[in-house]
Order: C-alpha cells, then structure tokens, then sequence
C-alpha cells in the first residue's frame, strides 16, 4: 500500500487499542492529524477529532453546546487518545487548563506576538513616565498597542491585578 494503511485499520485501532487502554500514559494517534496535532478519523464521511469521539463512546455526548473534549493530561496537541484523559470541559475551564499545562499561546507564543515578556514588561513600567506614542516608537509598535498592555487587554499575565481576574475566568 505505499506507506498507507487499509480503510479499516485506524477504527480498528480506536476500538481495540485506544477503547481498551486503561493506562495512565499518553497514548499518542498514530494515523492521521489535524494541522493543530489532534487524531483525526474519517467517520461516515466525516473528518472527526478522535479524542472527541472517544469522550462522546466513554461519557456520552456533551452536556451542553458549550462544553469540549479536554485532555487532563494536556497532550492533546501531541495526538493523545488515553481514555482516561479525556473529558467534557467547558471552554472556559479547558482554556483555564492550558495554563495550567503550560500549552497557552499567550505572550511570545502567540504566533504574531513582536515584543518579548521583559519588552512588554518594560512598556508596562514605562505607564505614565512617557507619552505612549515614545513608548510604542521605542519599541515599534503602535500606541494603541501600548495603551493595550497598559490596559491590560494585551499581556494580562504579566499584570498581577488583571492575572488573577484572566485566570477566574479562563482567559
């Protein structure tokens, strides 16, 4: 088959491999993935995120439109499957995980961040001591992205009095 696998063979594996896995390591899809890393299966025609399906087999479907499948074990970038890390979260509570994992996009992770955490910590301490259009020509960025992280609307995690309210609500 040049390298593929035959068209069962990926079920085959969710059902006796991944439904049958009681371990508490990460156990990682070995098929096909999504551009953001999570399983996927072809399900009816259907692309499906192979951890989701797995929550909907072991805990039924979702008790509300607002909750997700979430990984306990936050791999779920890295292709887990492991049953026993997975369950329904809401966004708010899944976005409050991947802080706790350290896989938030925040700060310089975000991918179109132009400042580093001391940089913007710097322009933070700079709050009142220079015109935020200095501030932002000394850095290059625009003023209104000063007045952000002055704010708080941008780098909340490096301003204690926003960091505490982001994390209560998940941000």
């Amino acid at each position: 088959l040049a390298g593929r696998v035959s068209c069962g063979e990926p079920m085959r594996y969710l059902c006796d491999v991944v439904l049958a896995y009681n371990g508490g390591n990460c156990l990682p899809w070995p098929y096909g993935r999504s551009s953001s890393g999570y399983g996927k299966l072809l399900v009816g025609g259907r692309k499906q995120i192979v951890s989701r399906l797995v929550c909907e087999i072991l805990h039924g479907l979702p008790p509300t439109p607002e909750h997700e499948a979430a990984h306990k074990c936050g791999m779920g970038h890295l292709g887990c499957v492991a049953p026993a890390h997975i369950c329904w979260k809401t966004h708010k509570e899944n976005e409050a995980d991947k802080l706790i994992h350290g896989t938030h996009n925040r700060g310089e992770r975000q991918w179109m961040a132009k400042l580093t955490e001391p940089e913007a910590r710097e322009i933070l301490s700079l709050k009142g001591a220079a015109s935020q259009q200095m501030i932002g020509d000394l850095f290059g960025i625009s003023r209104s992205q000063v007045g952000n992280i002055h704010r708080g609307d941008n780098w909340p995690s490096i301003r204690p009095d926003v960091q505490s309210q982001t994390a209560q609500e998940g941000r």
